[in-house]
Order: C-alpha cells, then structure tokens, then sequence
C-alpha cells in the first residue's frame, strides 16, 4: 500500500463537547496549528464515529466533528492520518450510526478480506434484509469456532471472524454488551480494524470511504428475528 505522504488533505478532527481532542488540545472553529498531530484525524466523518469507540472513546452525545485541511497527511491504512499542521475549516455534523449499520459495514469489510462461502452466504442474507433464525446463527458461530481451532498462528484472522459471528449473534438477541463488558459499538469498531489490518498484510487494502458508499446500497439491512 502506498503510505507517501501528502502536501495538503482534507480530514477530520475528533474532539469531545468542548473541542478537546484525544491529545488535550482545544480547539475552536477558527484554530490553526503547525504542531504534529498524532491522531484524532479521519479521512470521513462516519470513519471517525464508526472508530470513536475504539480509539478516542467520546461518549456518542459528547462528539464533535470538525473538518480541516491538514498539512503533511500520511495515512495508518484503517481510514486515520497523522499530520504535522492542521487549520479547522468549520464543524460537521456527526452521523448516527445505530448497531445495525455498525455491524453491516464491520461484515462488508470483513468480506474484503475473508471471501470464504459460508460467510458471503451468511452476510448476503443478512445485508439484504433476511430474518434469520437464532439456530442459524448458533450454526455460524460453530463455524466460527472451528476457524478458532484452524488458525492457531493467526489469532487477528480468527477473532475477526468470530467477532462477525457474535455480533450477529448479539443483535438477533438485542444484546448491547458481551459477557466481558464490551459493548457492540467496540466490537464492530475492533472488527473494522482487525479487518483493516489484514487487509494490509494481504495486500487487499481497504478503502473505508468506499465501502461506506457501498452500505447505502443494502437498503434491507434489519434485526433478526
């Protein structure tokens, strides 16, 4: 994947209700700074909520986006910059993204980068809006567990999967947490970057943009029942 850095990029700056961004900075709508910043900086507002949960950790009514033009952009691969100066644009209104749309946009990347039968067939019938029955996702999580036991040297693989499955699993219950405590919004978010990742290491590098622009186009996306 190329990783050049970029002269000039538009971005976008996450920070809590008062403009404080992960790193302590506050920010205002008219702020420019030639500092380096070292995260907090996503390539699409929906990017940035959909990975919120897992980095920056703002609490969804507290969010606030605002978008800028960042000098010296070099992108991770999962859809963040860093940048060595940043000048806020204006403020952008932050996308509600409920569990259901978390979930499909985690299986569309997943998909990416683990083609396997069982799992288009499982996430075809779920993106286009299929009830499915709670026996056929137990049957999928088997599945999932067996890929477990397969892929002993490659632990990412195997708990992006089984992330998948369970959060499949999860919202044909309505259950919002794991036993550990996890809630959906983390695990969609660290099955997005577990994705990501191996996409990088395959050489299939994940385009988060697109594939967001791709989720408007499965309309039946629904609960379980």
């Amino acid at each position: 994947m190329d990783r050049k850095v970029t002269k000039f990029n538009a971005v976008y700056l996450l920070t809590d209700g008062q403009g404080v961004d992960i790193d302590g900075w506050q920010w205002q709508g008219d702020t420019v700074s030639n500092n380096a910043c070292a995260g907090s900086l996503y390539v699409h507002p929906a990017i940035a909520v959909l990975l919120n949960p897992l980095y920056e950790k703002f609490e969804t009514e507290d969010l606030t986006i605002w978008r800028g033009i960042a000098k010296d952009t070099a992108p991770d691969g999962i859809g963040r910059f860093k940048a060595n100066g940043l000048a806020l644009v204006d403020r952008v209104p932050a996308p509600l993204i409920p569990d259901a749309r978390r979930l499909a946009f985690a299986l569309l990347c997943v998909r990416r980068v683990y083609p396997e039968k069982w799992f288009l067939d499982m996430t075809d019938e779920w993106l286009f809006g299929a009830e499915l029955p709670l026996d056929k996702f137990e049957r999928n999580f088997s599945l999932a567990k067996e890929i477990l036991n397969e892929h002993p040297h490659a632990p990412g693989l195997a708990q992006m999967i089984r992330s998948a499955v369970e959060m499949s699993k999860w919202l044909c219950l309505g259950i919002c947490t794991d036993e550990d405590g996890i809630d959906f919004a983390e695990q969609a978010a660290g099955c997005i970057e577990l994705a990501a990742y191996a996409g990088i290491e395959s050489g299939r590098h994940l385009d988060l943009v697109e594939i967001w622009g791709e989720l408007e186009r499965y309309t039946g996306v629904v609960v379980p029942v």
